[in-house]
């Protein structure tokens, strides 16, 4: 018997072609199976190239051999088109879509992969949509033979729902849409991938989300869900499940949220930090919105040495807008007052326009439930004074910053006349995060209930 594991030893006779037939059969049985014995196959195998000699393939370590190889391939071709990436990052945009449609050895699988895997790396949207675009011309591109029709359009409706998201990200609905159309165009001439068409529901299920459509979005990312199931692609099946609980959060419905995170966490690898670390923080978030400020803080304090462990910005800035929360739940007003205002200065220096102008919604929010009118009239200003700022990073079009403008002056107005009530707030975090790059058809209801700033 060959116990729990297959040892070097053995393996290394079985490529000499030392071993007897069982033995071969029972390793080859096992290793499908065990891929911490697949590498120490993989580095037996490489051994014996190495010493000058065939490596045997008698009876069932034949296919191991071929498996083998077939591997060893796929993971040259990827270090391949990583270095190809390397070459091409640095040229002009238009060199570089010239280069990959001339160029036959960078029409592979592996290039079309980076190319996704880069556009899906958390560079900013222009950069996403460049890099999905290019992963587009290659999938087009691939060999046919030995690539099927069916494989060709997987990968173009993957880089059509990259395409899709880097639209999305900003505000550009009609171009998000048209790309995801496209994309549900190519499924009957797919390959029937559930994990395709599952991407394609992700996205679409963003979208609905950021245009405050919460229910069609959590419809749209169950149905993700169980096509991520059926491929039993489990790291999909949790990213999905953060992007449920975020967008559940985002809408207030923090007990069911708190469900889907902890169904997340209990699914995610180890190595997936970045997304675990996401998930916590949205179970504190749901929390704080239980009321559970206690939990909260224990949860908060124990994600301290993981934080620390790997840095990242974005999260770090969220890590210290839920400090603030925790602060305002214990009564700590004038300690949170001073750590919100700091994630509001950290948005806007790096450049997270639509953090900053939600993070700014949320003071202004605290400011009328505990009624204090000159901070909540310093945030109308300061959001009049920085929206021109945004039209000159070209973040938000001209259209929108004028209307804008026109509602935080309103509300400076309202807030002078005592007319702004603290249920004005929901339609004003709304009214931001549907309408912080493009402008809304017309101005908010509660806009109307102040006058005209006087000329």
């Amino acid at each position: 018997m060959l116990g729990s594991h297959v040892s070097v030893s053995l393996l290394a006779r079985l490529f000499r072609g030392q071993g007897t037939v069982p033995e071969a059969e029972e390793a080859v049985a096992h290793l499908v199976k065990c891929r911490e014995c697949w590498a120490i196959a993989v580095g037996a195998y490489a051994a014996q190239q190495a010493s000058g000699f065939a490596a045997s393939t008698m009876g069932p370590l034949n296919s191991l051999v071929e498996l083998i190889e077939l591997e060893q391939n796929s993971l040259y071709e990827e270090l391949e088109s990583r270095s190809a990436w390397l070459d091409l990052v640095n040229l002009p945009s238009k060199a570089r879509r010239e280069k990959l449609r001339l160029s036959k050895l960078l029409h592979t699988k592996a290039m079309v992969e980076t190319l996704l895997r880069e556009a899906r790396a958390g560079v900013a949207p222009k950069e996403a949509e460049d890099r999905a675009g290019l992963a587009l011309i290659v999938s087009r591109l691939l060999p046919q033979p030995p690539f099927s029709a069916e494989t060709k359009a997987d990968y173009e409706i993957e880089c059509y729902a990259e395409l899709a998201n880097a639209q999305r990200r900003v505000a550009s609905w009609k171009g998000a849409r048209e790309y995801l159309q496209r994309g549900r165009g190519l499924l009957a001439s797919s390959s029937g991938s559930p994990s395709v068409e599952g991407h394609l529901l992700s996205v679409s299920a963003a979208l609905e989300a950021d245009l405050g459509r919460t229910s069609e979005a959590s419809s749209l990312l169950s149905s993700a869900e169980e096509l991520f199931e059926r491929a039993a692609n489990w790291n999909l099946v949790g990213r999905t499940l953060v992007q449920h609980a975020y967008i559940l959060a985002d809408a207030d419905h923090s007990e069911h949220a708190l469900r889907v995170a902890n169904r997340a966490l209990a699914l995610l690898p180890e190595s997936s930090v970045r997304l675990r670390l996401f998930a916590e923080n949205i179970r504190v978030n749901c929390l704080l919105g239980l009321g559970a400020v206690g939990e909260a803080l224990v949860r908060f304090q124990s994600l301290t040495d993981l934080h620390e462990q790997h840095p990242d910005t974005f999260l770090d800035i969220r890590r210290q807008f839920m400090a603030g929360r925790i602060l305002e739940g214990l009564g700590q007003s004038r300690k949170a007052e001073k750590i919100f205002l700091d994630v509001i200065n950290a948005d806007l220096e790096q450049g997270l326009i639509k953090d900053f102008l939600l993070d700014l919604v949320f003071l202004f929010g605290v400011y009328i439930r505990r009624g204090q009118l000159e901070g909540a009239l310093s945030l109308c200003k300061r959001a009049s004074r920085e929206i021109q700022l945004f039209e000159e990073r070209e973040e938000t079009s001209k259209g929108a910053c004028d209307q804008m403008r026109e509602v935080w002056n309103a509300l400076e107005v309202g807030l002078r006349k005592g007319i702004v009530s603290a249920g004005v707030v929901s339609a004003l975090r709304e009214y931001v995060r549907d309408h912080w790059k493009t402008p809304a058809p017309e101005l908010p209801s509660f806009v109307a209930q102040a006058e005209k700033r006087p000329e």
